[in-house]
């Protein structure tokens, strides 16, 4: 359990109501002061994940690997671009496509979304890229996120050893096959994105489309100031104790 007084004093877990036995999901989120999380406080978010993930593999019984995704239009700019690209050869990042799996899919800019904008408004977003790390080597990933956790850009699918290409193919192909647009469709690899709005419309069938083998997902939420925490475990009886579902 989350014992340490400086991680509780941080961190705030905050359970979601999801029906568990339509989606078999358990949900939360994980507050923050804010988003990017402060630099002098980041090491705070990071041995919570390790955490998360030491307390999966003792749920599980089995070895857990960490799938480690960036959203990129919630980088930090310019150190998050720079710092992937200092350490790219090492990372090896794969450009590709974060989905919303319960929304309409991202269609290209055109005439009118133009004509419409306010002085110094920004076009809408078309869609959201993300970069999945290719590198496996345990150290890397374990850089990785001590270098992303607390910006706001990270994700993370937390899968068994036996997690590969054949996985990930399957939802790449699932998520592709949702585009309409010619402009969205052969990228790489695509992913999916959740928010609370998100797992409230998906069903147990969707989870294992969209997150096959997939114990738990972290997603870093800017809008929220807070980690989306899904898991097929139940939260309560493993990261949790009541009293701290209850802060």
């Amino acid at each position: 359990m989350l014992t340490d007084e400086k991680i509780r004093n941080l961190i705030r877990f905050e359970p979601l109501s999801l029906d568990t036995e339509r989606s078999g999901m358990y949900a939360g989120w994980l507050r923050l002061p804010k988003l990017p999380l402060d630099r002098d406080l980041r090491h705070l978010l990071i041995e919570t994940l390790a955490f998360i993930r030491e307390a999966t593999e003792k749920s599980t019984r089995k070895k857990i690997i960490q799938d480690i995704y960036l959203q990129m239009t919630q980088l930090e700019r310019p150190s998050g671009t720079q710092l992937i690209s200092r350490n790219g050869s090492r990372w090896k990042p794969l450009f590709g496509m974060g989905v919303w799996p319960d929304r309409e899919p991202p269609q290209p800019l055109n005439e009118n979304d133009f004509k419409n904008l306010s002085p110094g408004q920004s076009p809408r977003e078309t869609s959201y890229q993300i970069m999945h790390i290719c590198a496996s080597e345990e150290p890397i990933r374990e850089e990785i996120i001590t270098q992303m956790a607390g910006t706001g850009a990270l994700l993370i699918a937390l899968v068994g050893e036996e997690w590969g290409p054949m996985q990930q193919d399957a939802i790449s192909q699932r998520l592709e096959a949702s585009m309409t647009a010619d402009a969205f469709i052969g990228y790489p690899v695509y992913f999916p994105l959740l928010d609370a709005n998100s797992i409230r419309n998906l069903n147990k069938d969707d989870f294992d489309a969209f997150l096959p083998d997939v114990a738990v997902y972290l997603r870093e939420d800017l809008a929220e100031n807070a980690l989306l925490f899904l898991s097929r475990i139940s939260l309560y009886e493993t990261f949790f104790t009541p009293a701290e579902s209850k802060d």
